[in-house]
């Protein structure tokens, strides 16, 4: 399964990475919402993990914008 994750901490995105990578998914890691629309114009995720604390545009305006394109399903979030 491919995964797109978004975290502009570099501390927590390289421990995720790993521990999705052990877990067998094939992590692809971004730094910002902006890039995070750049890669999924272009490229297909089974599924995304966004920082909803992202500088600039947030978490929540990129899972939304994603859904308006339909590039990933809607997110179940708390």
């Amino acid at each position: 399964m491919r995964l797109l994750l978004v975290e502009d901490d570099l501390m927590v995105a390289s421990g995720m990475k790993l521990g999705l990578t052990d877990a067998g998914y094939a992590v692809d890691w971004v730094s910002s919402a902006e890039r995070a629309l750049e890669v999924l114009a272009q490229e297909s995720f089974d599924i995304a993990i966004l920082d909803i604390g992202l500088s600039g545009m947030d978490g929540l305006d990129c899972c939304t914008a994603c859904a308006a394109k339909a590039w990933l399903a809607p997110a179940c979030r708390s």
